[in-house]
């Protein structure tokens, strides 16, 4: 009699936690989006002209909020302004503005107007600071009609959101400490560039990429504030200046023949890297000359100038001869006419 297994029960078990799992990051991921919100809340635009069918108010809000949506930046509804924001009297007071439902961690609100002049479309924004309401910055941005909403609102957004997250933007990015060692060459590691969002992690990966050149003992890196934004400082320790490069140990091979394989060599700057590759290079060119079991050591003296001494110390290895060819299992060639063979190829 066939037996019926019933695999759904334990394939349901299995499952559980991993649908409990999925469920609760449906939960966190929309926490995790509330909670980080943007610094810069625009208001809806007042608007200088009667609203038209190219031009209606809905259409406006959307435009604007789709730029700043774009750029990084948060935006109220109209609704959120009912009762609180006069646009009859404007433009609105410090007091009105605090009053609003902002978001936690709101620094700056942004409010303006737009006023078609003459087939053409202004936008006026100003920039208050929550820390300090006295003190504001205006932005100003125009367009030739109403089907140019997009590109003004995107271009005026953009600018906005460099002023406001300006200590979030790379300004200059500088290296220091490098003498023999181009600046070029460093930044070359470097994945960032004055304009970018500053980024913790990419600046990690490029004090990995610099380390990986295997010519500095040190990398810091220090961020400053400027008006324009972040200065980044690149402040590296390059490694050791080779004095000289002294062989010692060898007596088969001539020294000039060795000096040939290395790739250290005096007033550059020593590199592990470089080191090993030459122990490698040596012990090559010994066992090409049949000198077998050759070790090779590389000691490294600093000096009082700061300067190092690189000696590659040699144990030579014996030279492997061959005494003697035997053949076995030949039967259509002699041993005699193999080694003629062997000889002549």
């Amino acid at each position: 009699m066939p037996i019926k297994i019933n695999l759904f029960p334990s394939l349901k078990a299995c499952l559980s936690p991993l649908i409990a799992l999925l469920t609760a990051a449906f939960l966190i991921i929309p926490s995790l989006a509330a909670a980080s919100t943007a610094n810069t809340v625009i208001l809806p635009l007042k608007l200088n002209a009667k609203a038209s069918a190219a031009m209606s108010q809905a259409k406006v809000d959307t435009a604007l909020k789709k730029a700043a949506d774009t750029a990084g930046l948060s935006m109220l509804e109209r609704g959120q302004t009912n009762g609180i924001i006069n646009y009859q009297n404007w433009p609105p007071t410090a007091a009105a503005l605090k009053a609003l439902p902002l978001p936690k961690g709101t620094e700056y609100i942004v409010f303006g107007s737009l006023t078609p002049l003459g087939g053409k479309i202004s936008v006026d924004m100003r920039v208050m600071d929550l820390l300090d309401p006295a003190h504001s910055n205006f932005f100003y941005q125009d367009g030739g009609s109403a089907e140019d909403l997009s590109t003004i609102f995107n271009k005026i957004s953009r600018r906005i959101m460099a002023f406001t997250n300006r200590y979030s933007i790379i300004a200059d990015i500088v290296i220091t400490g490098n003498k023999k060692i181009d600046s070029g060459a460093i930044r070359q590691k470097i994945d960032l560039t004055a304009g970018d969002i500053y980024s913790p992690a990419k600046i990690k990966e490029a004090i990995k990429n610099i380390y990986k050149m295997g010519y500095f003992d040190n990398i810091t890196v220090t961020s400053s504030p400027t008006d324009k934004g972040r200065r980044l400082t690149f402040h590296v320790i390059e490694k050791a200046v080779i004095s000289q490069v002294i062989i010692s140990g060898e007596n088969e091979i001539k020294e000039s023949d060795i000096r040939d394989v290395i790739t250290l060599s005096p007033n550059s700057i020593i590199s592990n890297k470089d080191v090993q590759k030459s122990i490698t290079s040596i012990k090559k060119l010994y066992k090409d000359k049949s000198y077998y079991n050759t070790r090779v050591a590389a000691d490294i003296k600093k000096l009082q100038s700061g300067r190092v001494d690189v000696t590659f110390k040699i144990r030579e290895g014996h030279k492997v001869y061959i005494k003697d060819i035997t053949f076995t299992g030949n039967k259509a060639f002699s041993a005699k006419d193999l080694r003629k063979i062997m000889q002549t190829s």
